[in-house]
């Protein structure tokens, strides 16, 4: 039985990692928009997920390639993905290459602490009556049928200056 948290070396939480790098905070380009609500004081550790599962696809994708080309000229790849890995990205963050890896993404922080562990009204901390609490509290709170136009409006309106401010340069 386990106890606690996982160490960082541990084989199953590389591969967790490895899984919400890949496929919750660095999904490919063409999802468009992504969305992140985080509650309470997890917004810089969600930010933080986010640039690094960013840089790590990054520099990956452009070891994969690199092994591919010296496979092809060659005969082999290579060896150790992850020391490429480190490298690529330890190369492109000392020469300030790196993308933003935050485009196209909203970043949503409530100031929410853990209500299913600490439910008022004298409900059972994790019973089914403390996770309805919360999802009717958080109900209230995101039910917003106007924040998705302020969101487009917004993008219209940087959009709109971004253009006029290079049409006004050339």
């Amino acid at each position: 039985m386990f106890l606690g948290y996982r160490p960082v070396d541990d084989e199953l939480f590389q591969m967790t990692r490895g899984f919400f790098d890949q496929n919750f905070y660095a999904p490919p380009p063409s999802m468009g928009r992504r969305v992140y609500f985080c509650f309470n004081e997890t917004v810089h550790l969600v930010l933080l997920r986010l640039v690094a599962a960013a840089r790590l696809l990054e520099a990956g994708a452009t070891v994969d390639v690199v092994s591919e080309r010296q496979f092809e000229t060659r005969g082999r790849g290579i060896n150790n993905h992850s020391d490429g890995v480190v490298t690529v990205d330890t190369c492109a963050e000392n020469a300030k290459l790196h993308r933003s890896p935050l485009d196209g993404v909203v970043v949503v922080g409530l100031p929410f602490g853990d209500d299913v562990a600490n439910p008022m009204n004298g409900v059972e901390p994790f019973s089914p009556g403390a996770f309805m609490q919360t999802y009717e509290k958080y109900e209230k709170v995101l039910n917003v049928p106007k924040s998705a136009m302020c969101l487009e409006k917004k993008q219209f309106y940087d959009y709109n200056r971004k253009v006029k401010g290079e049409i006004a340069r050339s």
